[in-house]
């Protein structure tokens, strides 16, 4: 992976933000953004996402020093990054596949805009592109009218919007699950489920409050990245 000076300081930048995102809530018990910038940082960064996840649980740990919770940030995060990443990928491969079926390829050349968005597969997005917040407007023109690269991946990402309300929900209730794999090895079985049940009320703040900033904060967010993608920024 080749970082460009810009790309370390966008991912310093990003850093910064979800480390002060995550001091604003530090006072609510179970409620947190980071699991939201992480999808959104998998989102729009791809593998990079990777490294900021390194680089904030290094972080925390300068700051609160070392604990069983720095080895639960060295796979939780890298999990939730991973698993967007392959649900991003078969949207992906399904968007192609369907656009393969719905059209021959051979009939698409640069014809202007309009012959893209003519046959561009109906489903996923009730915007058209030119609407959509990734900047591409066609009735601005576009640079390069054949490419829809940019847009339909905004297109995937803001229709899949449900699909990430929901992983961050199960993201959240989750949570006290995952961080038992230390415990096991510690006390074994009986010490990581007696710690899991014990937090399991905690658990149920994180499931409910991941799903309703989510709810809230992903499409706003969504259309911020679009924009900075597009000004070539990410």
């Amino acid at each position: 992976m080749k970082l460009t000076v810009k790309d370390i300081a966008v991912l310093g930048l990003l850093l910064g933000l979800m480390e002060a995102g995550k001091r604003m809530l530090d006072l609510l018990p179970n409620v947190e953004v980071i699991t939201l910038l992480f999808i959104l940082y998998a989102l729009y960064l791809g593998k990079k996402a990777y490294l900021i996840a390194v680089a904030f649980t290094l972080l925390e740990t300068s700051v609160f020093g070392l604990h069983t919770w720095v080895v639960m940030y060295l796979y939780m995060w890298p999990l939730l990054i991973t698993i967007v990443l392959l649900y991003q990928s078969r949207k992906k491969a399904q968007l192609s596949s369907e656009t393969h079926t719905k059209r021959d390829p051979d009939t698409i050349s640069c014809q202007g805009p309009d012959a893209v968005l003519n046959q561009y597969p109906d489903g996923i997005s009730g915007q058209r592109p030119a609407d959509s917040a990734s900047g591409h407007a066609s009735s601005k023109g576009s640079t390069d009218p054949c490419s829809i690269k940019n847009t339909s991946d905004q297109d995937i990402i803001l229709a899949s919007h449900g699909f990430f309300c929901v992983l961050a929900a199960a993201f959240g209730l989750l949570f006290g699950a995952l961080c038992t794999v230390p415990y096991f090895f510690i006390g074994g079985p009986s010490m990581a489920f007696t710690w899991w049940v014990a937090g399991i009320p905690y658990d149920l703040i994180h499931c409910v409050s991941n799903f309703l900033i989510c709810l809230f904060l992903f499409r706003p967010l969504c259309h911020l990245f679009g924009r900075i993608r597009a000004a070539g920024y990410l």
